[in-house]
């Protein structure tokens, strides 16, 4: 069930993986799990593993440079809904990023 927060402290054993992609799936399930905007699909049919960052663009960048993870896939998710040349520009950034899932 992608909607139960009880789920989350079941995937806190995976926060110690020694495995980047597993650790970093758990640090965003976890997150997404205790988020209190929800966790239903977003307005394209698709379950996104973060709910887009709220704010002004400047700072959805900020969080794509220098955020946690957590922050920079928000910030990911609002530039895909943003939907602007400057959006897919800041998208196109975000692959220079060294995590493995991003």
């Amino acid at each position: 069930n992608f909607e139960d927060p009880s789920l989350a402290p079941r995937l806190e054993q995976f926060l110690a993986s020694t495995s980047d992609i597993v650790r970093e799936s758990a640090i965003l399930a976890i997150d997404k799990l205790n988020d209190p905007r929800g966790r239903g699909v977003s307005r394209y049919g698709s379950r996104d593993p973060a709910l887009p960052f709220q704010g002004r663009f400047e700072d959805a960048l900020l969080h794509l440079r220098s955020g946690s993870l957590c922050d920079k896939y928000r910030a990911i998710f609002y530039f895909r809904d943003l939907n602007t040349k400057e959006a897919v520009g800041a998208l196109a950034e975000g692959f220079n990023d060294p995590s493995d899932l991003l």
